[in-house]
C-alpha cells in the first residue's frame, strides 16, 4: 500500500505544464513522465482524453461543487486540506480547481482559447494556491481508506478531507471514526461527519 500526501506546489506545476502543452507551449517533454515506477508517455493526449470526459460527465456539477469547497476550505479558510482523488488525475483535478476559483469554463483551456482577461484570473488563482495548505492524494478503492485519513491526520497535520467519489459504506464508517472533518461526492457535495 502507497499513501503519499503530494504537496501543492509540485503538483500545481505540473498542471500549468499540462496547460502549456495544450497551448503547445511546452516542448515535448511534458508527454513523458516519470510515474514512480516507469516512464509513461502520451501524457498530454490523455489530459485531453481526461478533460474530455470531465465535460461530458454528468458527475461534473457535483465535481465543480467539490472543487468549490476545496478551494473554500484550504484557500479562503486557510484549513489544512486533504484532496482525495480516484476519479480523475492531478492534473485535471486542480485544472478543474484553478478553472472553478477563476471562473474559466475549462472548455477554454482545452481548445486552447483563453482571453488576456481569462488568463490573468488563472494566474491569479495560481498565485493564491501556491501557498495554500492544500495537500492532494490518490485514494484507490482499497481497505486502506482510514488508514489514508489517519496519515493526513498526523502526518500532514489535516482538518479537512475532500473526497472526490461516492464513499462506500465501509469508508463512511472510517470517515465517521475520523478526527477529520469529511467531505464527499454524492448527489451533491456533502458532509459525512
Amino acid at each position: 500500500m502507497n499513501i503519499e500526501v503530494h504537496a501543492i506546489g509540485p503538483l500545481l506545476r505540473r498542471a500549468i505544464d499540462a496547460i502549456e502543452s495544450l497551448y503547445s507551449l511546452s516542448g515535448s517533454g511534458w508527454s513523458a513522465d516519470w510515474d514512480g515506477e516507469s516512464l509513461v508517455f502520451g501524457r498530454a493526449e490523455r489530459l485531453k482524453e481526461e478533460l474530455l470526459a470531465l465535460g461530458i460527465s454528468p458527475e461534473r456539477p457535483s465535481l465543480e461543487a467539490l472543487a468549490r469547497l476545496v478551494w473554500e476550505s484550504a484557500v479562503s479558510r486557510r484549513h489544512s486540506t486533504v484532496w482525495l482523488l480516484r476519479n480523475y488525475s492531478f492534473d485535471v483535478s486542480l485544472i478543474l480547481l484553478l478553472c472553478v476559483a477563476s471562473g474559466v469554463p475549462t472548455e477554454k483551456i482545452l481548445n486552447a482559447d483563453l482571453s488576456e482577461m481569462q488568463f490573468l484570473w488563472l494566474t491569479s488563482a495560481v498565485a493564491r494556491l501556491i501557498d495554500s495548505p492544500l495537500g492532494i492524494s490518490v485514494s484507490p478503492a482499497d481497505e486502506h481508506f482510514g488508514e489514508r485519513l489517519e496519515l493526513a491526520r498526523w502526518a500532514q497535520d489535516a482538518e479537512v478531507a475532500i473526497c472526490d467519489w461516492i464513499l462506500s459504506p465501509a469508508e463512511l464508517r472510517a470517515a465517521q471514526r475520523s478526527e477529520l472533518r469529511i467531505l464527499a461526492l454524492g448527489d451533491s457535495p456533502r458532509e459525512t461527519v
